[in-house]
């Protein structure tokens, strides 16, 4: 195995780590090897590694966004990496244990529910983000850094959108229509808030500057019908850890 990190360098600066639940944070931690790290708690950054700092921010899409809006210093870090594990989609083609990077974060179920379906906010009249693109799919949709991506390619099963909800799709209709809509691989809770809030902080730099970002995920469950569902949320979080080390590299 690699010491990493295979994260293509994004100028002087640190990478800025987003995990949403502890357990979560732990395998991160564990896999790059981080000994000082120390306790990790909600809101108090951390150093990952030589060349990282690790914030725990809680789950769902308000808790993200408001700690990569709090934590994130353009004169500190140079990118973002939301890792953490995830939902698969179903007729996706990614299994338990598999890893997917995000070529989208997709905010899938941000908008209005009708008897003809679903609408964005941004057909709406209101876009979430300014780089967000709407027709991608129907979700708004935040690219991530295509460098990165290319980067992580040799570590991860595939690559592929991935949608963010703020409800998980805990019976088949709600996975298959997200499924259908968005054309994710799977679904989390964070990635396309991270990317939102992310893309303002940038839109307000006075250089214009735009801060790569990537989402990386490990499959932990299958969605749809609860009781119908496969889960391996060890096996998950032990490759969690073996993909932060091959993509974040030696801790501190």
């Amino acid at each position: 195995m690699s010491s990493g990190p295979c994260l293509p360098p994004a100028g002087d600066g640190l990478l800025l780590v987003l995990v949403a639940a502890p357990r979560e944070a732990a395998s991160v931690v564990g896999g790059v090897g981080a000994s000082e790290a120390g306790e990790i708690k909600a809101w108090s950054p951390s150093s990952l590694s030589p060349g990282a700092d690790l914030v725990l921010t809680g789950v769902g899409k308000a808790n993200a966004a408001g700690a990569l809006a709090h934590f994130f210093d353009r004169d500190r870090h140079c990118g973002v990496l939301n890792i953490g594990v995830a939902g698969a989609l179903p007729e996706s083609g990614v299994g338990l244990l598999e890893s997917v990077a995000a070529t989208w974060s997709l905010l899938a179920d941000e908008g209005l529910m009708t008897g003809d379906g679903f609408q964005t906010t941004a057909s709406m009249g209101f876009p979430p983000g300014p780089v967000a693109h709407d027709d991608v799919a129907q979700g708004a949709g935040f690219q991530c850094d295509l460098d990165w991506v290319e980067a992580v390619r040799p570590v991860v099963t595939t690559s592929a959108p991935v949608a963010t909800v703020s409800t998980c799709s805990g019976t088949d209709e709600a996975a298959r229509d997200i499924r259908k809509r968005t054309g994710a691989a799977c679904e989390a809770m964070e990635g396309g808030a991270i990317a939102n809030a992310l893309a303002r902080l940038d839109s307000v730099d006075p250089l214009s500057r735009r801060t790569p970002f990537l989402e990386l995920r490990v499959i932990s469950n299958t969605t749809g019908d609860r009781e119908g569902q496969r889960w391996d949320l060890d096996g998950a979080l032990e490759r969690l850890a073996a993909l932060s080390q091959r993509v974040i590299g030696p801790g501190a």
